[in-house]
């Protein structure tokens, strides 16, 4: 009798949990689609008695699927969180490993752990990374890394490791400009990186400190993956194939400059809630209209440069704007400037305009 997945699951009690998992292991290192492998490991996981931390270890170990390794990951920290063996596996996997995710999970479970042998295991590590890194690029944390084994982790340090470990990641392995402030990363450059989705930046989740975002000269489709963004102020997405402006609701409070130039962008939208917002770059899409700006009253620069707009409207409350930027449009007619009163730079050229007017006030 051949076993599907679907009849392991609902014949889980007629099996018995010794068949049952032999067969769900066969499934998760046979088979060659990743969904099938993820939904044999979550059943693996419910029937799982504490006889199978050799298998997660080693599936954690060489399993080159992201999402196997993400799973796996949360079994061992779920299931065996008390377990020695545990300790011993994150303490080869801290200094061992070459994975910067793994690296990640086994400091954060070390910590979740917390006792004198996990906090050993920190305490080295710490002392690795200060010699090595901090006392350069964490100034403002050296001090407080002068702690005891058997005292509590200060407040702060594990996420500044963590900063400490995507640091050398993204500045030596993948060559992203990076700077650092307070043990954080608060400005990341990934310019011609060959992206295709945000979720690609290797822990790019865990930067809530971020002001400064480049994604530049990449092939990302869709805006997504900003929800933890609060404190950005800077997000550049030029160069890309963005279809639509979405998905930021994250930024509005602080956001203050804005640039989707070289995209695909076919309509304003989605702008309305973002106050602080002071430059919006739209230069080189597909937009025929001036729309969706009527509640950036703090807006000083905007570029809709080569576009297919031939109308100038829709920017009467726009009232700081100090910089606009049509040129390279489909304009005939100098218009809907009146409301524009600080309006120090005007760029019109190369439209359809056969007459210089309304410009009085």
């Amino acid at each position: 009798m051949e076993f599907t997945l679907e009849y392991i699951q609902e014949n889980l009690s007629k099996l018995g949990v010794k068949q049952a998992s032999s067969l769900l292991k066969e499934w998760i290192i046979s088979s060659n689609e990743s969904f099938t492998r993820q939904k044999a490991l979550w059943i693996l996981k419910s029937i799982d008695n504490g006889k199978n931390f050799n298998f997660f270890e080693q599936l954690y170990l060489s399993d080159e699927d992201y999402e196997i390794n993400n799973i796996t990951g949360m079994i061992l920290r779920e299931n065996y969180l008390h377990d020695n063996k545990l300790i011993s596996l994150l303490d080869f996997i801290l200094n061992k490993t070459e994975k910067v995710e793994q690296r990640i999970f086994a400091l954060e479970t070390l910590n979740q752990i917390n006792n004198t042998k996990s906090r050993k295991i920190i305490y080295h590590y710490v002392k690795y990374l200060q010699k090595k890194y901090f006392k350069e690029k964490f100034p403002q944390i050296y001090q407080m890394l002068s702690f005891d084994a058997s005292d509590s982790i200060p407040e702060g340090l594990i996420e500044s490791c963590v900063n400490s470990i995507l640091y050398q990641y993204y500045t030596y392995e993948c060559g992203y400009y990076v700077i650092i402030r307070n043990g954080q990363i608060i400005s990341l450059s990934c310019e011609a990186s060959n992206i295709n989705r945000i979720k690609e930046i290797i822990g790019f989740e865990r930067l809530n400190y971020l002001e400064h975002f480049l994604l530049k000269g990449s092939k990302l489709k869709s805006i997504e993956g900003f929800e933890h963004l609060y404190k950005l102020k800077t997000l550049n997405l030029t160069n890309n194939v963005i279809e639509k402006v979405e998905n930021l609701g994250a930024l509005t409070k602080n956001l203050e400059v804005l640039d989707l130039s070289h995209n695909k962008i076919q309509k304003i939208e989605n702008l309305d809630s973002f106050k602080s917002l002071r430059k919006l770059s739209m230069e080189s899409n597909f937009i025929k209209k001036i729309e969706g700006l009527n509640s950036l009253f703090n807006l000083e620069e905007l570029n809709l440069s080569h576009n297919l707009i031939s109308k100038i409207e829709n920017l009467d409350n726009l009232l700081n704007l100090k910089k606009l930027n049509l040129s390279f449009n489909r304009i005939e007619q100098i218009s809907g400037l009146n409301s524009l009163e600080n309006l120090l730079w005007l760029y019109l050229n190369d439209n359809l305009i056969k007459d210089i007017e309304n410009l009085e006030s």
